[in-house]
């Protein structure tokens, strides 16, 4: 169990910062801390996407109107970081196929403007072809289309 945020969960998901000491839990942003910030947010948009392990779990915990969340992995898997199938990445692979996406390669309606939730179809897709059949997931709380 790693969270004495929430005792009622049987696994807390947290953010590891590039810099966490995962022996101090004051360095991990916990899924309902993120929840409990997000709440606070006077914003009535808020747009998530996390390439990291579990990251799906995010979506319990945050998600709700007007936000949109992309994840780079289920609640139960892990993502990938760097290489995959002879492609040299050098960042999460997800990443690499949501950047793909927003170059063009992720504008399925074909209007030459890529959405997020078009980025995340394609991501989805390439994410699985990709790796072991990684799930990525997508929660789709603002009515519409959604563009950076």
């Amino acid at each position: 169990k790693w969270s004495v945020f929430n005792k009622d969960e049987p696994n807390d998901q947290c953010i590891l910062p590039y810099d966490a000491n995962v022996a101090q839990y004051s360095n991990l942003i916990f899924d309902d801390e993120m929840a409990d910030y997000l709440s606070g947010c006077k914003a009535t948009r808020t747009i998530m996407i996390l390439d990291s392990c579990y990251a799906g779990g995010f979506i319990d915990e945050c998600g709700a109107e007007g936000r949109l969340i992309m994840t780079a992995a289920d609640v139960h898997q892990m993502s990938y970081e760097g290489y995959s199938k002879h492609i040299p990445i050098e960042n999460g692979v997800y990443t690499y196929c949501v950047l793909e996406a927003m170059t063009g390669a992720g504008d399925s309606d074909g209007n030459g403007l890529v959405s997020l939730e078009e980025a995340a179809d394609y991501a989805a897709i390439n994410l699985q072809d990709l790796t072991r059949n990684v799930r990525a997931i997508l929660y789709d709380g603002i009515a519409g289309d959604t563009y950076l």
